[in-house]
């Protein structure tokens, strides 16, 4: 005789693809807005890029200095980015 077993694997619906931290990842540079909010909602530090802006690198560094700057003194709070120059 045959038996048919039928069972269902639940799982935990992933609240976030990644989690930067997790990896050593201080700073996730990204072109969503999503990803920015996600970094808001879990606690991690995302610089959102722009196609438009043409120092956009200059921007990625300066906020990579001031993440930086902020572990070095023992803070591991997302800070806020610079004001980006007009």
């Amino acid at each position: 005789m045959k038996r048919k077993l039928k069972f269902e694997i639940e799982r935990p619906v992933p609240v976030i693809v990644t989690y930067p931290p997790s990896f050593g990842i201080a700073l996730h540079v990204d072109d969503s807005e999503g990803v920015r909010l996600e970094g808001e909602e879990h606690g991690f530090q995302v610089v959102v890029v722009r196609a438009d802006d043409e120092r956009w690198t200059k921007w990625v560094l300066d906020v990579a200095e001031q993440v930086a700057t902020r572990a070095m003194n023992g803070s591991s709070e997302p800070c806020p980015p610079p004001e980006r120059a007009a």
